[in-house]
């Protein structure tokens, strides 16, 4: 038996109204799950909803799914910019099979992720990613949230 998951990859050729409103609702959904530490009740999602819209629009998107869409990534040069999947197909290899389809098809090396979401973190980890860089963001509440700069390990050099 297949797991649910196992879909096509592709890369949409322009992002439709229905599309990019299904990419929104898995964005949304996956921060509500993930996010609880901006402790507002959603307040800073709902906020945010309209800066994705436009972002979308200005990233290479790779979505995973082929009737319905269960997870994306966008990508900026080398960067992930987002990795979100809906959270009933958490933890099912959507995420992992997004970046590593964005690191061999796009070349991508970075990642940004928020400290306090441990769970993304210890998922990049596993990746292969490590931290080189932190810095410290206070949101418009007055909280000091740690953003972390993730980069993929180099392999080794080859000895002669």
């Amino acid at each position: 038996m297949r797991p649910d998951w196992e879909l096509e990859l592709y890369e949409p050729a322009r992002l439709d109204a229905a599309l990019e409103e299904r990419l929104l609702d898995i964005w949304e959904q996956a921060m509500l799950a993930t996010h609880d530490f901006f402790g507002d009740g959603g307040e800073t999602v709902r906020l945010k909803r309209p800066y994705v819209s436009r972002d979308l629009r200005n990233l290479k998107l790779v979505c995973f799914g082929r009737a319905a869409v269960k997870g994306f990534a966008a990508i900026a040069g080398e960067e992930l910019k987002m990795l979100y999947v809906v959270p009933e197909s958490f933890k099912r290899g959507i995420g992992a099979a997004l970046v590593d389809y964005a690191r061999t098809r796009y070349g991508i090396r970075y990642v940004k992720v928020y400290e306090q979401n441990t769970g993304a973190v210890l998922f990049y980890k596993r990746l292969g990613f490590v931290i080189f860089e932190k810095s410290v963001n206070t949101n418009r509440h007055g909280q000091r949230l740690s953003v972390l700069r993730m980069a993929l390990k180099q392999p080794p050099t080859p000895r002669h």
